[in-house]
């Protein structure tokens, strides 16, 4: 399953959206509970080629039959930080 995910940041003057990206899969939110519940990170999966993940082809042998995956059907694991004033993008 694919979802975008987008995250709105609150400025001086109103809501900013920050980061939008498509996730495949599960999102896992990381808070700092002992501050308050605040933002520490996100774990999340991309299709492969978003968001500087890495990825190849890969050959696939199933009963006898040979196929190959392309790399954009793949995803591809990433942390998502803010720095302060943008998200920073890691693949893992």
């Amino acid at each position: 399953m694919c979802v975008v995910l987008a995250i709105y940041v609150r400025s001086a003057t109103g809501w900013k959206k920050a980061l939008t990206t498509d996730v495949v899969g599960r999102v896992f939110l990381s808070t700092d509970w002992l501050n308050n519940n605040g933002f520490k990170a996100l774990v999340l999966s991309v299709f492969g080629g978003n968001k500087e993940c890495r990825t190849h082809d890969v050959s696939v042998r199933d009963n006898k039959e040979s196929y190959v995956v392309p790399a954009w059907k793949q995803s591809c694991d990433a942390v998502v930080k803010w720095d302060g004033t943008k998200f920073t993008f890691r693949p893992l």
